[in-house]
């Protein structure tokens, strides 16, 4: 390890651990409304954490009967478990456990650059990338998963690029394993494993070397891993499912966002009508049903879906544009900074509505108005180091794509295409949160390349001092 090297690696470590003690300690509020507060999914994790501890059921629900949790997937919750039974600071508990996973990660991206075949100074600024990252820094001081998430998915492609390369069968399973962790960490994973198939299937009429059975690995593995949370919700709903997550987003998201923009009216009121036309067609039925309830509601949601089908591509794709765009998430980022919420809820799904339109400046007055011009100091500070920061890596991303290091790197583009493609319409930098580490090796080698072709400073020949008078 070279001197340059061993510097870099010191200060990428460094710099992950003051970015997010500053972003834990800054500003002045209680590190609840920071931890917990900040983004409404921490609460219910956290609930099932609780009651998991406490009460051995997977639920949201606070006091007996506890009906069954379908929504939310147990990785997350059991990771949780051990702060939420200590008596202490359990969001401080959980904040330094991922600080100490974001330190991991910055491990297993640099060993995946190295195995890469990328130059150890490529790595190493990689490394450094991946430790500077706002996102990820703001993500880690937040009780949601995708700091679980991205350490998974990153483990996951270092054992399956090691198979790429030594073709052992152990090195496929344990990825296939991750990936079935994948799934019951966020359902947004589960097709991820055929991802994985598909590529073997390809690569199998590449390379002789590899076996028939290979390509049957992933699926196999991760359905062996998801299979027991399957047949619990069997057994206590009567669906045989992962998650209704799926089901919800479609309603909640998908769909609504564009009917809110065909008909021109705020997300609230195209649920709302969805919500009618799901009691015409089924008649009443029981809210509390979750297993029955998203189900009817996606059926409604997938005709609104069908029916416009070039408008509901339009709303995906800008959803797909805002994952790599956005900077931080806004809305957490204030609550964050302690600055009290406008009424207006669903204001990127809105803007996307207008921007579907071709309405640029009201998309655009709308984000000013309901969120940016209600940013505090610390809050603009730190959307402004966030933009820079994403401009500098989606720039040197674009730049290593061409270079001829990456080209051992480009089936990492699958799990950036797939995890960009199933966020949908939300559009929030949080849920670019996993692929950020794939983004950033591509940025190392990006900025290596501008680095080696800046001119360097010629050393006087002896022939030059010779000439000198």
């Amino acid at each position: 390890m070279t001197s340059t090297e061993r510097l870099l690696i010191v200060i990428a470590v460094a710099v992950g651990v003051t970015v997010r003690i500053l972003m834990t300690a800054l500003p002045a509020v209680p590190l609840r409304t920071k931890g917990v507060k900040a983004i409404s999914d921490a609460a219910e994790y956290e609930k099932l954490a609780l009651n998991l501890a406490h009460n051995r059921v997977f639920s949201r629900d606070t006091a007996p009967p506890f009906r069954p949790e379908l929504f939310r997937t147990p990785v997350y919750p059991l990771f949780l478990i051990p702060f939420c039974a200590i008596h202490w600071n359990t969001t401080l508990a959980v904040i330094i456990a991922q600080l100490l996973l974001s330190l991991l990660l910055i491990w297993v991206i640099r060993r995946l650059a190295l195995e890469l075949n990328l130059d150890r100074k490529t790595a190493a600024i990689a490394a450094l990338f991946l430790a500077a990252s706002p996102n990820l820094a703001f993500l880690s001081t937040k009780m949601v998963t995708e700091t679980v998430f991205t350490l998974l998915l990153a483990v996951c492609l270092l054992l399956f690029n090691r198979f790429r390369q030594s073709l052992k069968t152990r090195d496929l399973i344990v990825a296939a394993i991750c990936s079935g962790l994948l799934i019951l960490t966020r359902p947004i994973a589960i097709l991820f494993p055929l991802v994985l198939t598909g590529y073997l299937i390809f690569y199998l009429f590449r390379n002789r070397r590899i076996r028939w059975y290979h390509p049957a690995i992933p699926v196999l593995c991760a359905l062996i891993v998801v299979l027991p949370w399957v047949i619990r919700n069997g057994k206590l709903t009567g669906r045989y499912i992962i998650s209704t997550a799926g089901e919800h987003n479609l309603f909640l998201y998908n769909a609504a966002t564009v009917i809110a923009a065909e008909r021109g009216i705020n997300l609230s009121a195209a649920r709302d009508t969805m919500r009618k036309e799901a009691a015409e067609t089924f008649g009443s039925f029981d809210s509390t049903d979750k297993a029955r309830f998203w189900q009817r509601l996606a059926i409604i949601a997938r005709s609104h879906i069908m029916r416009y089908p070039l408008l509901a591509a339009k709303v995906q794709f800008l959803g797909f544009i805002a994952n790599f765009v956005s900077p931080i998430s806004i809305q957490p980022l204030m609550i964050h900074s302690g600055i009290a919420l406008p009424q207006q809820p669903h204001v990127f799904q809105q803007a996307v509505g207008l921007l579907t339109k071709g309405r640029i400046a009201a998309a655009a007055h709308l984000a000013w108005t309901e969120r940016l011009s209600h940013l505090g100091i610390f809050a603009w500070v730190v959307l402004v180091v966030s933009t820079v920061f994403q401009l500098m890596l989606l720039v040197f991303c674009f730049i290593g794509l061409f270079t001829k290091p990456s080209r051992g790197l480009l089936w990492l583009l699958l799990p950036v295409c797939y995890f960009t493609i199933l966020t949908g319409p939300v559009g929030e930098a949080r849920f670019r949160a996993p692929i950020e580490p794939v983004l950033v090796l591509f940025a190392a080698v990006g900025l290596t390349a501008v680095v080696t072709c800046l001119p360097k400073e010629r050393k006087p020949s002896s022939q030059d001092t010779s000439d000198s008078p």
